[in-house]
């Protein structure tokens, strides 16, 4: 074989495979990522307050600004509230084993009253709290999002943005870069701003504006991997606390063997003391993506009664994150040990999801191998968290970052927000198995599905492929369907059989209704004659190709034609009886609005008597004879005999 001849068969199956690529038909259509964005805007207000005896303070949420809705009203005390005073209206409370230290509300009056018999004074804190939600398709794996204009009274430090997507989808935030060009996520940058500045995990980031974060525009990059895949409903597991020293200048990593539950990374804290002005270098956390949650550094002062002891200072470090990631490597450069405590995290998946929400079952040995346990839930975009009933029927839905006693013996820690919740179950041996139960108010998405010329299409089936669930649209094309279970919905339209519409539920408004255009469309038929005159009262019939389902059946007008207004794209054999006479149109393509003309071969019919009579027919016996042959077939026969009489009958 030559080398040109070689060659050319290498073009040639190129070309074969592209062509081949091109031409390929795939069931479902190419999926397109969403990330949820939240803009948050919070206005702070000191109020010192003096309530008599008695007396009751309201707390209204005032007007929100052009473009955002009110999130919530946070009335809270420097500490907790007086004994005294007790909140009698509102949703949820921050509490703690001193008291209450806020109450929060979603729009209503928060009201406070003073239960002593003298006055009492006291100090609150209020914050109003503004959103505006929109979602932004993940277009070349990022996003981008823009905060330009601060409305009044607001300040650039004011404002904070959140990114998110749904544990489900495979994908994690790997790269923030703000307006400067920095990465927010590299441990140096990290270091270089306050510890609340930046916050994230997987498929979440939070960033407060500040000086050092300014407005303009912050692009969020993430990366494809089913290593990015996490349960909606799980435990966290917090394994053994373990404690080890990095000495100084050295570099020293670590890993967890334990393979009972998914290991999603660990809680670290370095930590150091040394003699003030002392120390030099500095530690970071390389290997995994690391955020950083605590700052602090603190002098201590020893000195004694007199100068018998002379003062003696000590610069005190403590820095805490959370590593994602199943290994890390400490880099310490510092002239002195850095101290560390460091605690696995592990997850493992909970829960049956229903459409009344989550029912979750937790046992001893759920929770057996670690020395804290949470049960935590975040919802998808279409899920909001109403209650969480606790195996002891408690309903602790009014709780949002608290800790209340548990068992009379220590804190139990819990929150239940609106898009996700957790609750401690398990710490050391007090342990709270059972039952628990969380009630979820699904999402509603309002459809309008018609057809390609823009009529409502009724009857239609719309179906999920996470649910069993079959929803259909009444006269006027409406539909309203309700996912229950997180997960990539597909949407699909069903008329008449025939799959005509499908989409991914991300790329439907949870606010408007969404108008659903159907591959569905209007097929014309009209038979003729042989010499193109119009023959009525036809029966028609519409047949599935191949098989011999029909799926349409109707006669000709009039004027020999019949409209179709509503059938499903596809291949149809069309077949046209008239009487003794039958015509059929094989595998017609329907694929847009289209007409189809038959001809059933007759060349006229017999007048008074309405015998067709075929061009083969006509040639036979002639024009003049046609009534001869017409009277020899009729005569003696019934009417419906006639009707299915053929030339054949004729006697010689």
């Amino acid at each position: 074989m030559s080398r040109v001849y070689k060659i050319g068969l290498i073009v040639m199956l190129m070309l074969l495979i592209t062509l081949a690529k091109g031409s390929m038909t795939y069931g479902e259509p190419e999926i397109t990522y969403y990330a949820r964005v939240s803009v948050v805007l919070t206005r702070e207000d000191v109020q010192n307050i003096s309530l008599g005896s008695g007396e009751i303070k309201e707390f209204s949420p005032m007007p929100a600004p052009k473009g955002y809705k009110l999130m919530y009203l946070e009335v809270a005390s420097d500490d907790t509230f007086p004994e005294s005073i007790i909140p009698i209206s509102f949703d949820k409370k921050i509490e703690c084993t001193n008291g209450v230290r806020a109450v929060i509300s979603t729009g209503r009056t928060i009201k406070l009253v003073n239960q002593a018999e003298d006055t009492t004074e006291f100090t609150v804190i209020i914050r109003h709290v503004y959103i505006k939600d929109y979602k932004l398709p993940i277009v070349d794996n990022k996003v981008e999002v823009t905060i330009e204009s601060i409305p009044e009274p607001f300040t650039v430090e004011n404002v904070e943005f959140k990114v998110a997507t749904d544990n489900y989808l495979p994908i994690g935030i790997v790269h923030v870069i703000d307006p400067q060009g920095r990465d927010l996520l590299e441990p140096t940058t990290q270091a270089s701003l306050p510890a609340d500045a930046v916050n994230f995990d997987p498929h979440h980031v939070r960033v407060k504006l500040s000086e050092h974060l300014g407005t303009g525009t912050y692009i969020i990059e993430f990366e494809t991997s089913n290593e990015y895949i996490l349960s909606c409903s799980y435990l966290v597991l917090q394994k053994e606390f373990l404690n080890t020293t990095i000495p100084p200048r050295s570099t020293k990593s670590f890993s967890y063997g334990d393979s009972s539950a998914k290991l999603i990374g660990y809680a670290v804290v370095l930590y150091g003391l040394a003699p003030s002005g002392k120390i030099r270098g500095d530690v970071l956390i390389e290997g995994a993506p690391v955020d950083r949650v605590y700052d602090k550094n603190e002098d201590i002062k020893i000195e004694g009664v007199s100068y018998l002891v002379p003062p003696i200072e000590f610069r005190l470090w403590v820095r805490a994150f959370v590593v994602f990631g199943k290994e890390f490597t400490i880099i310490n450069s510092m002239n002195h040990p850095v101290s560390m405590i460091y605690v696995p995290l592990a997850i493992r998946e909970v829960g049956v999801w229903s459409e009344k929400g989550l029912t979750i079952t937790i046992t001893e040995e759920d929770v057996s191998d670690s020395e804290y346990a949470y049960l935590v839930v975040q919802m998808p975009s279409y899920g909001a968290i109403e209650d969480l009933i606790t195996p002891g029927g408690a309903s602790m839905s009014g709780y949002l970052d608290s800790r209340i006693m548990w068992g009379g013996q220590e804190a139990r820690s819990l929150s239940v927000k609106w898009d996700e919740m957790y609750i401690q179950v398990k710490s050391g041996s007090l342990i709270d198995v059972g039952v628990y139960r969380v009630k979820i108010a699904w999402k509603e998405f309002k459809l309008h599905v018609i057809d390609a010329n823009g009529k409502p299409i009724a009857g239609a089936n719309v179906v999920l492929n996470e649910t069993t669930n079959i929803f259909t649209t009444d006269s006027e094309g409406m539909v309203t369907i309700r996912p229950w279970k997180p997960g990539i919905h597909m949407v699909k339209v069903i008329f008449r059989g025939t799959e005509v519409y499908s989409c991914y539920l991300s790329e439907l408004s949870e606010d408007e209704v969404n108008e659903i255009a159907c591959e569905v469309y209007m097929l014309a038929v009209s038979t003729v004659s042989v010499l193109g005159n119009p023959i009525p009262h036809a029966t028609v019939e519409v047949i599935k190709s191949p098989g011999n389902e029909v799926v349409y059946r109707c006669e000709t007008g009039d004027q020999g034609s019949v409209v179709i207004d509503q059938l499903p794209k596809g291949n149809y054999d069309i077949r046209v009886a008239y009487k003794r006479l039958e015509a059929i149109e094989k595998n017609f393509a329907l694929e847009k609005n289209e007409e189809v003309r038959i001809a059933l071969g007759m060349l006229f019919e017999l007048p008074f008597l309405g015998i067709p009579i075929t061009t083969t027919e006509g040639a036979l016996i002639g024009g003049v004879a046609a009534a001869a042959v017409a009277f020899k077939l009729w005569r003696g026969r019934s009417k419906e005999e006639f009707k299915e009489a053929t030339i054949e009958d004729v006697e010689d």
